[in-house]
């Protein structure tokens, strides 16, 4: 965030003195492009900044899930898409944000039946329960 909003302000200082050097309607663009740059690498830099927490904090819960099959298809899918643009990046943001919703929501009743099939006995029964549905909100 720091690179762009110090390459931002670079432009805004060093565009309108370019135009200045050119004549007073140079100047003036050259605030407004000046401005422009700051303004959009600012945005830059902020979506960068906000895009790489989500990213760690999507991290470090896949690893708390416990579930190693999850934190695979997770890896996969990180690296199978890299965003050319905003919108695509937006979309496919929302659409994995809606599949793993879905995926919780079907963790949450997977899990619990998945250990309860794997123990033996009503106490082996119980802690797969347990088990299963602490696995199904984390993951």
């Amino acid at each position: 965030m720091i690179r762009s909003t110090l390459s931002g302000v670079k432009d805004l200082v060093v565009m309108p003195y370019d135009g200045l050097t050119r004549g007073p309607t140079a100047f003036v663009s050259g605030i407004a492009a000046g401005s422009a740059s700051l303004a959009r690498n600012i945005g830059t830099g902020v979506i960068t900044s906000v895009t790489n927490l989500a990213v760690s904090i999507s991290r470090n819960m896949d690893r708390v899930s416990l579930d190693e099959e999850h934190r695979k298809l997770c890896a996969i899918h990180r690296r199978s898409y890299k965003a050319s643009h905003l919108g695509s990046g937006l979309s496919k943001g929302l659409t994995g944000l809606g599949l793993h919703l879905l995926s919780a929501v079907a963790g949450l009743v997977h899990q619990p039946i998945q250990d309860i099939g794997e123990s033996e006995g009503i106490v082996g029964a119980t802690k797969g329960l347990v088990t299963g549905v602490s696995k199904g909100i984390v993951g």
